[in-house]
């Protein structure tokens, strides 16, 4: 049996879902995004809460990172650098307490607060 993404994986159990979150993202990424924490452009998209772990692409979920997912502050969110990842869990707690109510309605009230304290160092 090949590896290829769709046998390993199987079929996505949640097409419809997907393909409006895909929409979602389009409306969001576009041309000239800056990052939320520094202003600079290029900037991506990156998941707070990772779609790998049944997080959504909708807003809420969803922060503007200087650079893509390999390199920039978002990079370094990404490969888990302690300083980029408490710099974000800042401007989450200070602007953006709809993520914050996102990460906790996904998860329960007290895991969300404990995934928030240990992913991004937010004490709630």
């Amino acid at each position: 049996m090949p590896l290829d993404g769709e046998s390993f994986r199987g079929p996505d159990p949640r097409p419809e879902k997907r393909k409006k979150d895909t929409d979602v993202m389009k409306k969001m990424h576009k041309k000239g995004l800056r990052c939320e924490i520094t202003g600079k452009q290029p900037a991506s998209l990156h998941h707070v809460y990772p779609r790998g772990q049944g997080g959504d692409d909708v807003p809420e979920n969803l922060v503007a990172l200087e650079g893509t997912g390999t390199t920039g502050l978002h990079g370094r969110v990404t490969e888990n650098d302690h300083c980029a990842l408490s710099l974000l869990g800042d401007h989450i707690l200070l602007n953006r307490p709809d993520v914050i109510f996102y990460v906790q309605d996904k998860l329960g009230e007290e895991a969300g607060r404990d995934w928030l304290r240990r992913k991004l160092f937010i004490s709630l």
